[in-house]
């Protein structure tokens, strides 16, 4: 692997470019030179100078080489079955502490669930300890890479919902000497405000697999789930912490159903082997929280006690969860699917998320913490005129519970605001009330507030897929929004009251699933249901794919092969999401936050494919490709090169409509304008004048793929004007003029010449020298001290007036 660089920052924040992390700095970026980089797999960088490299671009590359053989071969086993291929990496750390991966080994059949590891994490193997191969290790972000093939069950989503219960209740105390002051500015006559805080937390795992064929899937395949889930709750001294790991094997049946029948989702055709709601980790069941006389406080069983002088704000609780989980599919020992991911992960500050706005009163927000000048928090105060009716409730932001008090007279029981008035008469001087006519006395010196507010705090993550075979990544996974039928989103929920929906995606289309039209949503709007640039056209569930199968016809029927982002075959169209929708949209497609690895698996990097491939069987055949830059200098003639185009493209029958018509192209004759081979031409020649390529040059094409820039080949096909792109052309349809010339084109009429350079140092061998007679000094044998041999390209520009030599590339090989 040469050429290939790799960026970390490091600890001081400064951008490194280093090859292969041994300290080759400030060299360019991969892929943004005009020459292709060559790429393998024998040292793809992992984690360099403790930093997790391994980037979502690079994955995506691998992915689509998978892709592209399991689209050209066919390996049925003694079943019959064209399994996947499947490649586990290979590690290798370095005595550095850089990990790389070595190499792939193939992975379709496994002995049994055990003989899959349990991932680890990078960071683990920072430690430097010499060079060392890893054979047996699997880690966290660095996935297996699964062919994409039809026909197999996906994992399909992971949700993690953490539920957090707080609950106040309020006690307070009196005296019968009317001459007592209130503190704070509560009523007269108090004498003791005391306060009791319940917690409970628990979170909820749960895991979907997918059948999303229509056709039902009969080989009894084994899901196997491993997670370990971490929890930490501390408020800086008193820590409470747990590792809780779940492990299911279990057989699905014989019959897995497909996803639709008559355009219906099939419930049937998800698996959830956690349970429809998941399963629940009871991280810290109902428990009071006792300041006590430390700072940290404890955790300690339910009862009626309240604690005297205790503080009224909480100390600051924050909440950590971090994630591993392995999923994979096995089929009478076949791997048909496997994924492993290090999250979801969060970091909750649950006094910030507790917190209401503040408030003096109105409205009577019942979590404030602003004070009054007497340190009361507003939030009590509020509860306190809430339980006396003098205030109103927040609804929905507020939930809880009305509590009659004990010694309210039978008579008033569950009638409306008869609590209220029991408990304002406890606050005044007199002590007397009203209700119904008649006159009550409230004798009692203490009472537990009866309106008692209980927040609930719900952060649910929910990972899922948009293609089911575009699953491996986090990135790939991550979601954003609501759910259906529930008022539950991904993010915190302030939940009005005790019982929150729990997993609400599970055992439902997902809501990240937006093929062409996403006709089956239930919640939210896609905003490119038909943007071509995202999602190939009527692709509209996994059955519509068409991967082609053996050796290709042509290299342009690459464009049929997944190229690992969701819903899209490799791009042959001429628009370019990054500059048309933004690369916003793209990343919100792809997942990827990262520009750089967004940039880098944007579909128009596709083009550079058409440099590497040929379906030439031997170089002899490609000697009568049209140079793509034909007529392209000297002249502005939008009809230059007619003549040469023609002959390439004259002859083929283009599909007209989807029902099965076919135009033969003909020559564009003399009537240029209204030909529509006058039409592609004129085009081509048009967007390649101004066309600009990466290192700057402008006004001509530098890689094959550069041709499909031209809109007249694809979207803007004369052949297809006046028909229904959206829903009456297929992504074949679209891309079929490149789909049948470009193994017909090559880059340029520019002469390229390949010039090896050798060079030696030379020292007089031993006894080379002559030391005495007529000549001496004279050297008569050399040795040869050093070596060197370097490969340049150069081509040609500006012929016959202004010729000239321009190296794209200059290298010194390597010693072999």
């Amino acid at each position: 692997i040469t050429n290939v660089s790799y960026s970390y920052t490091d600890a001081s924040g400064t951008r490194i470019n280093d090859i292969h992390g041994l300290g080759l700095t400030n060299v360019p970026f991969f892929g943004l030179t005009n020459e292709i980089p060559s790429f393998g797999v024998t040292a793809i960088p992992v984690l360099l100078n403790s930093n997790f490299v391994y980037r979502s671009a690079v994955q995506r590359v691998l992915q689509l080489a998978a892709n592209i053989y399991d689209a050209t071969t066919n390996k049925s086993s003694a079943l019959g079955k064209d399994y996947p291929s499947v490649f586990q990496p290979l590690f290798t750390r370095y005595a550095s502490g850089n990990v790389f991966i070595s190499g792939y080994t193939n992975r379709d059949s496994v002995v049994s669930a055990s003989d899959i590891f349990v991932p680890i994490d990078a960071s683990a193997l920072a430690t430097p300890v010499g060079d060392q191969t890893l054979p047996t290790i699997n880690i966290y972000g660095v996935p297996w890479i699964i062919g994409a093939k039809k026909g197999f069950p996906n994992f399909n989503e992971f949700s993690l919902e953490s539920v957090v219960t707080v609950t106040r209740k309020l006690q307070l105390t009196r005296t019968n000497d009317t001459s007592s002051t209130a503190p704070g500015g509560l009523p007269m006559r108090l004498t003791g405000t005391n306060q009791m805080y319940f917690f409970s937390i628990t979170n909820y795992l749960g895991i979907e697999f997918w059948n999303s064929y229509s056709n039902a899937y009969s080989a009894g395949a084994e899901i196997v789930v491993r997670d370990t889930l971490s929890t930490v709750l501390t408020n800086g001294a008193l820590t409470r912490s747990a590792v809780s790991t779940v492990s299911v094997d279990t057989n699905v049946g014989t019959v897995w159903p497909g996803a639709w029948l008559n355009g219906n989702i099939v419930a049937g055709s998800f698996k959830l082997p956690l349970g429809s709601k998941g399963t629940a980790d009871p991280f810290l069941p109902t428990s009071i929280y006792r300041f006590g006389t430390a700072s940290f406080g404890s955790f300690v069983g339910v009862d009626n006690s309240y604690e005297d002088y205790a503080p009224m704000n909480l100390p600051h609780f924050g909440l950590l969860l971090t994630n591993r989980l392995q999923v994979f599919l096995l089929e009478n020992g076949h791997v048909i699917d496997y994924a492993h991911f290090n999250g979801p992960e969060s970091q909750r500050d649950l006094n910030a998320e507790l917190a209401d706005p503040n408030s003096t009163g109105a409205p009577a927000y019942l979590w404030s913490t602003n004070v009054t000048s007497a340190q009361v928090p507003y939030g009590t105060i509020n509860q306190v005129n809430v339980s006396a009716g003098t205030a109103t409730l927040v609804i929905p932001a507020n939930g809880g519970s009305w509590e009659s008090p004990p010694s309210l007279p039978q008579s008033l029981r569950g009638k409306a605001g008869s609590i209220e008035a029991y408990f304002k008469a406890f606050l005044a001087a007199n002590s007397l009330y009203i209700f119904g006519g008649k006159s009550y006395t409230n004798t009692e010196y203490s009472v537990q507030a009866p309106y008692t507010p209980t927040r609930t705090l719900v952060s649910y993550t929910s990972w899922q897929a948009n293609d089911p075979l575009v699953h491996y990544l986090s990135s790939d996974l991550n979601y954003s929004g609501a759910e259906p039928s529930s008022a539950l989103s991904t993010g915190l929920t302030k939940w009005n009251g005790t019982s929150p929906d729990i997993l609400p995606g599970l055992g439902f289309l997902n809501e990240r699933y937006k093929p062409w039209g996403k006709v089956y949503s239930s919640v939210g709007a896609d905003n490119n249901p038909y943007n071509s640039s995202l999602k190939d056209p009527l692709m509209r569930q996994s059955d519509d794919w068409d991967f082609p199968t053996f050796k290709l016809p042509t290299v342009g029927w690459l464009g049929r092969v997944h190229r690992g982002t969701p819903w899209q075959t490799v791009y042959l169209k001429a628009t370019n999401v990054l500059t048309t929708s933004g690369i916003s949209t793209w990343t919100n497609w792809t997942g990827n936050r990262n520009r750089f690895d967004a940039t880098n698996a944007a579909p128009v990097q596709d083009r550079l494919l058409f440099d590497v491939f040929t379906t030439a069987l031997n170089d002899n055949a490609t000697r009568g490709q049209l140079p793509i830059n034909v007529a392209a200098a000297g002249t502005n003639n939008s009809a230059a090169g007619l003549a040469a185009w023609s002959a390439l493209f004259s002859g083929i029958a283009v599909p007209t409509n989807r029902a099965g018509g076919y135009a033969v192209i003909s020559p564009a004759g003399g009537d240029v304008a209204n030909s529509r081979l006058g039409q592609i031409v004129a085009n081509i020649n048009g967007q390649r004048a101004v066309f600009t390529n990466l290192d700057g040059v402008g006004g001509s094409f530098e890689h094959v793929g550069d041709i499909l820039s031209v809109a007249n080949l694809t979207q803007n096909s004369p052949f297809l004007s006046g028909q229904n792109i959206t829903n009456g052309i297929t992504d074949a349809l679209m891309e079929w003029l490149p789909q049948q010339t470009l193994s017909l084109m090559r880059v340029g009429a520019q002469p390229r010449f390949v010039i090896y350079s050798y060079g030696q140092t030379l020292a007089p061998s031993p006894n080379g020298i002559v030391t005495r007679g007529t000549y001496p000094g004279m050297i008569t044998n050399y040795q040869v001290t050093a070596e060197t041999v370097t490969r340049s390209v150069v081509r040609v520009e500006g012929a016959p007036t202004n010729a000239h030599a321009v190296v794209e590339s200059y290298n010194i090989l390597p010693p072999d």
